[in-house]
């Protein structure tokens, strides 16, 4: 009995239950776009099945319209997704019509022999796509359960046509398995294509500093790995520039560790405000240290970028204590190279260096690795 409850308490905590996928505002409106994708593509399968059916057997014409208006059912809720409306109950909403519109074509088309068994067989990667795992078991087991239903009644194929309804069913069968196909190559498409916008989003996750929203060390890395490349092939310079926030271990101390890093957050925005987009790059190094990478920057533009950032923390007014009238500085060190032959060490170290000499004679000021002889 204890065995049998463990299982049962492992699989209630197994990644089926606890999957949640749609947890964050963009992830949610990435599925909402799925799902207003395919409430689109279902309602032109639908169209289409109503207007070629009738070209390849009698089908009298109050099928067309049931045809007509389901599709303009999946019409009307692709339209009230693309107005943004029901963002939060896309999935549900989309599949709750889907199977109250399947469900009575089921039963008429002949239960366990229907032709629609191609759609049957794809909702539960439907369901899984639009709205987790727990909405596609549960679409699973109703579906399972209903068609073992259907079983038990016997073979009920109703001849609704009044006319060949074989052939006209022969030929609905074709025709929905064309279309099943399209359907679930599409949803494949799209789950791919949110799986790689959600890797792309982890990875970047993973090289952004939680506290300042810049790139963390890891980010720092592949950033200089890609501008030394860059350098050693244009032998444009480059240049590395390291920023230690003055004295900040007494502005902690003095002001606290909540204040403290929402000035870290303050000097990383205003380094990054201030650094050319799409061309320079801000990391957190550590503690209260900044790294920016300087793209096509020579010794004389790099420390006209340091003595504009310096001026910039400074203009933050950050007061260490109230009545001073110091404030929070920064020091920068440089170097900046144009042979492409250095290597991420090199270059951290050399701005090291002179950050370093900086922060020995005075503080409050930037300096050239190169100016040090």
């Amino acid at each position: 009995m204890n065995l049998l409850s463990g299982i049962v308490h492992k699989f209630r905590h197994s990644i089926i239950f606890e999957s949640q996928p749609y947890t964050t505002a963009a992830d949610l409106a990435k599925a909402h776009q799925i799902a207003r994708r395919v409430a689109l593509v279902v309602g032109l399968c639908i169209l289409s099945v109503s207007l070629i059916r009738p070209l390849m057997s009698s089908l009298p014409i109050f099928f067309v319209l049931v045809g007509l208006i389901t599709s303009a059912i999946f019409f009307a809720i692709w339209y009230q997704f693309h107005c943004g409306k029901w963002l939060n109950h896309s999935a549900v909403i989309l599949l709750g019509a889907g199977n109250l519109i399947l469900l009575p074509m089921v039963v008429l088309s002949g239960g366990v022999m229907t032709q629609y068994a191609p759609i049957i067989m794809i909702l539960p990667f439907v369901s899984m796509l639009l709205g987790g795992a727990r909405l596609a078991i549960i679409s699973t087991l109703f579906w399972s359960l209903f068609l073992i239903f259907l079983y038990s009644l016997g073979h009920n194929d109703y001849d609704l046509t009044r006319d060949d309804w074989e052939l006209g069913k022969f030929a609905s069968r074709t025709v929905w398995m064309v279309l099943g196909t399209v359907v679930a190559l599409m949803l494949a498409i799209q789950q791919e294509i949110r799986s790689r916008l959600l890797l792309n989003d982890l990875l970047k996750l993973s090289e952004i500093d939680p506290l300042t929203g810049v790139n963390n060390r890891r980010g720092l890395e592949n950033i200089l790995e890609h501008e030394i490349t860059l350098s050693s092939r244009t032998r444009h310079w480059l240049t590395v520039m390291i920023i230690d926030v003055d004295f900040f271990k007494r502005y902690n101390d003095l002001n606290g560790h909540g204040q403290g890093d929402l000035a870290l957050v303050q000097v990383a925005q205003t380094l990054f405000n201030h650094a050319r987009q799409e061309q320079d790059s801000v990391a957190r190094f550590g503690g209260e240290e900044f790294v920016v990478v300087l793209r096509n920057t020579d010794p004389v533009a790099a420390r006209r970028v340091g003595e504009k950032f310096r001026e910039q923390i400074r203009a933050l007014n950050l007061i260490y204590q109230a009545g001073e009238r110091e404030v929070l500085t920064i020091t920068c060190g440089f170097y900046s190279v144009n042979s492409g032959a250095e290597t991420q060490e090199e270059l951290i170290g050399q701005a090291d260096k002179a950050l370093y000499f900086g922060k020995a004679n005075g503080r409050d000021q930037v300096v050239d690795a190169q100016g040090l002889g």
